[in-house]
């Protein structure tokens, strides 16, 4: 296996699949990398495969730290429903952006896709030095990163965070309240399983989720 071929997508699979073989190609990959994103997902990976330097660790947390610490207000606008308004961003998004110099198109984006992008690829190590960064996160401004954190702690089964998720839960829009709430099936706890059947009205997808974490446990969370 070359390691100057791997692909993000190529990391991740290795990295569900457990194979500590790819770990020196991995390692090499690490260290001829440039870009930040790369470096994170292979850090990722190669905690999720049980390596132990705290290089790898230092580099997901750092950044993990500057995304659970962003003041940004959620970006998209909702309507009385609590559904997303397509096209329209958030005047308070906008004014923010403009207060801290920063272009909108930018920090939307970065705010929309990479932030979260980025925290999942600490969450979903299940590394526990990642709590506190987990718990800043389910008080962000940002919907979509409570959404990783509250998937994270539910794969970490921190019990003690039960209460937040289900607050961030039922103080979000309609339309997310629901992805907020998934986390709360993977945790053996009647008020976390009280909350999810009030908040994932969809059925079948309840089910769905229930099936996972018979099989796999809290290590569902992500699937």
């Amino acid at each position: 296996m070359r390691s100057n071929t791997f692909s993000n997508a190529t990391v991740g699979l290795i990295a569900i699949a457990g194979d500590r073989r790819a770990v020196p190609d991995l390692q090499v990959a690490l260290t001829k990398a440039t870009d930040l994103e790369t470096r994170e997902v292979l850090s990722s990976a190669l905690i999720r495969l049980r390596e132990t330097d705290s290089a790898y660790w230092s580099i997901l947390s750092k950044r993990a730290q500057e995304i659970v610490d962003d003041s940004a207000p959620d970006p998209l606008v909702y309507d009385s429903d609590g559904k997303s308004i397509r096209g329209l961003i958030s005047p308070t998004f906008l004014e923010w952006a403009k207060t801290n110099n920063l272009a909108a198109d930018d920090a939307l984006i970065e705010r929309v896709m990479t932030f979260p992008g980025e925290l999942t690829l600490l969450a979903i190590t299940g590394d526990s030095r990642g709590l506190p960064l987990l718990r800043k996160g389910l008080t962000s401004r940002s919907h979509s990163i409570q959404l990783i954190a509250a998937e994270g702690l539910a794969q970490l089964q921190d019990k003690d965070s039960i209460t937040a998720i289900i607050q961030a839960a039922k103080n979000a829009p309609a339309e997310i309240r629901w992805a907020i709430a998934r986390p709360l099936v993977f945790f053996d706890d009647p008020r976390a399983q009280a909350a999810a059947e009030e908040m994932i009205s969809d059925g079948n997808l309840l089910e769905y989720k229930k099936k996972i974490a018979r099989a796999k446990g809290a290590s569902g969370v992500f699937y």
